[in-house]
């Protein structure tokens, strides 16, 4: 396999194939309404934004809400399974033709979808790749952390003070 989400196949979710399949069969014009929003769900930093991103996508598309969900779900896996230096829309497609997961009487609009898709994907690698190395290269400050010790200090150990002699036995 040529693209990081096939070179482990074996290691796939039983509902990849199916997802696939589901998206194929979905509606051309609902498929791509939902690209747009693919980036800005993406980006987002926490679980709470991530659910604030899908709700309003999944209200400004309308239709079955259960259904867009998974197709989001489902795109976004390839999104983040992505490789911005190693993959290529090409080698994926390749992969998709040799493993039969395109179906032959509708390759042209699946070729299409995916050619929009991928476009979308590689206009964010260069954001992906900058955030991959800051991550890289720079330390992260994650937080901060107090250590206390308990020591016993002795004033005049074993006897000495500033003029006691020490006497060294011969």
């Amino acid at each position: 396999m040529r693209t990081s989400i096939f070179m482990n196949y074996s290691s796939l979710s039983e509902s990849f194939k199916d997802d696939l399949e589901f998206l194929w069969n979905f509606p051309e014009k609902e498929r791509r309404a939902i690209l747009p929003y693919l980036t800005e769900i993406y980006k987002t930093e926490t679980e709470a934004d991530h659910e604030i991103a899908l709700d309003k996508t999944i209200k400004e598309i309308g239709g079955n809400a259960e259904e867009n969900l998974r197709i989001i779900r489902f795109l976004l896996y390839i999104y983040r399974s992505w490789n911005p230096v190693q993959d290529t829309p090409a080698n994926f497609v390749k992969d998709l033709e040799d493993l039969h997961m395109i179906p032959v009487e509708k390759r042209e609009d699946v070729l299409e979808f995916l050619l929009e898709f991928f476009s979308i994907i590689e206009a964010d690698n260069p954001r992906r790749l900058k955030k991959a190395h800051a991550g890289m290269i720079l330390p992260s400050f994650i937080g901060l952390h107090a250590i206390v010790e308990f020591r016993p200090i002795i004033k005049q150990p074993f006897g000495s003070t500033l003029n006691t002699s020490i006497m060294i036995p011969n």
